[in-house]
């Protein structure tokens, strides 16, 4: 099984014996949640329902379902066997492939790659002032505009985007990236991993023309963002001690962006709400709650949430959304840091919703990501493992971040050689967990770790932090 989730081209085949030779979806069901499509050619339609195992009985693909080893499963397992009861295949609810971007497009690209496409894909609007990125404000240098100052299009090829374009290309790659994003590392958004997901007309032929401009390095752009993340409101229900949002005043979007979501949806294949804590906005759950999946088929809306408000009234909202991913910024992996980290409600109340959530999946009308996230910083670095034991019993994705030392002068730990030492031993322990457990992770955990040190080594060189600190006091 950790094989199948590692090496994502590994797939079940099957020939004259279809009976034998693999394990069934109830065998392995962290496999069939994440990757469904290794078990396609082994469904079919079997004149008799199967039998196999007791689970049979309780299983929807009963029917499809081909296997018949019975001695294939130890029987001190086959108590455990987990039969599948979504009636709606996964690859049916699926997003539509992506394909490469065409070999004419690929030939007009300059020898020297771009490491980042999102100036040319992406707008940010999660500044409590306005102010409009092309990542996040941890990541880059400055702003490309302000939502207070103009509207989306009109700032998307202003003079902030088109010098944004200009340094991705040309460089130097300094004046506008800071040491301590991961993407640097990774290269996630590298232009060669660009690639175009079918769909409509319209989405298609934007993505097509946006390779095009990514490819000729072009600043003033005829295709239109990609992806668009929003914060709604600054207001949040918790008061993490990374974040000020729980203790600022609050501030709202102007109307003017809600009156140009509509022209920009067609051509948008994912929409992000941040916050402050969006689920706590009602007019972003009375949007979820409206967007309906069939009408929508080529966007995904993705939030980041802190998981308090995923209560079962406001998942029962979200039945016909076109989710793409939810992320539950946990931060902790035990109860004790939780409550001293995030300062909200109770951990074990967070993991109930958890669970909840990932049993709305199951029967979604669309098969969407669900994420754990953490800020990695000394006051909860040490239960970096527990977290990432509580993701995999759930087959979860996680996302890592090097803290910010913006929000809190009294966060910022990169100048201090022993306290890095220890978050980075933190991470190491982490790394060393995932390559016995879930190697698939090991890329991300390594990004980060790059990531602090990164930004550790620009502070011993004599560099000032990143980004300009926000002189606010640390409440403990």
């Amino acid at each position: 099984g950790r094989l199948l989730l590692a090496e994502r081209n590994l797939f079940f085949s099957v020939h004259r014996l279809s009976e034998t030779g693999y394990l069934p979806p109830c065998a392995l069901p962290e496999v069939w949640e994440s990757r469904p499509d290794v078990f396609r050619a082994t469904l079919g339609a079997e004149e008799e329902p199967n039998a196999t195992f007791e689970a049979c009985a309780r299983c929807v693909l009963a029917r499809p379902c081909a296997f018949r080893d019975r001695d294939a499963v130890a029987e001190e397992r086959r108590a455990a066997l987990r039969p599948v009861r979504d009636l709606t295949l996964p690859w049916v609810r699926r997003r539509a492939a992506h394909l490469p971007v065409p070999a004419a497009i690929v030939r007009r690209r300059d020898a020297r790659d771009v490491v980042c496409t999102s100036p040319w894909t992406t707008m940010e609007v999660v500044d409590p002032d306005g102010r409009v990125r092309q990542c996040c404000s941890t990541w880059t240098r400055g702003a490309r505009g302000n939502v207070f100052e103009g509207s989306l299009l009109s700032i998307w090829n202003g003079e902030g985007y088109r010098a944004a374009r200009r340094l991705i290309a040309d460089g130097p790659l300094d004046d506008l990236c800071l040491p301590i994003c991961s993407r640097l590392h990774d290269r996630k958004f590298d232009e060669r991993a660009f690639t175009i997901q079918r769909g409509s007309r319209p989405f298609v032929d934007n993505q097509l023309l946006m390779a095009e401009e990514i490819a000729e390095r072009r600043e003033v752009l005829r295709s239109k963002p990609l992806r668009l993340a929003l914060c709604p409101s600054t207001y949040c229900n918790y008061d993490c001690i990374m974040c000020d949002h729980g203790r600022s005043p609050r501030r709202e979007l102007p109307d003017h962006v809600w009156d140009e979501l509509p022209e920009l949806l067609p051509t948008l294949q994912t929409l992000t709400f941040l916050g402050g804590e969006p689920l706590a906005q009602q007019r972003v759950v009375k949007f979820l709650g409206e967007l309906d999946a069939a009408d929508a088929p080529d966007l995904s809306i993705d939030f980041v949430t802190n998981g308090s408000l995923l209560t079962p009234k406001v998942s029962a909202r979200l039945a016909r959304a076109p989710l793409g991913d939810v992320t539950i910024s946990l931060n902790a992996g035990t109860p004790e840091v939780y409550e001293r980290v995030q300062r909200g409600i109770a951990l074990s109340q967070v993991h109930e919703h958890i669970d909840a959530l990932v049993e709305l999946r199951r029967t979604h009308v669309r098969w969407f990501g669900i994420t754990l996230s953490f800020v990695v910083q000394p006051a909860s670095s040490a239960t970096l493992v527990a977290f990432a034991e509580f993701a995999h019993r759930r087959n979860l994705r996680i996302r890592l971040m090097a803290l910010n030392p913006e929000q809190h002068v009294g966060l910022d730990f990169y100048g201090d050689p022993e306290v890095v030492a220890q978050v980075v031993r933190d991470v190491d322990a982490l790394s060393a967990w995932s390559e016995r457990v879930r190697p698939e992770w090991l890329p991300e955990i390594r990004a980060a770790r790059m990531a602090v040190l990164g930004e550790a080594a620009a502070r011993a060189g004599g560099a000032p932090p990143s980004v300009n600190q926000r002189r606010l006091p640390v409440v403990s």
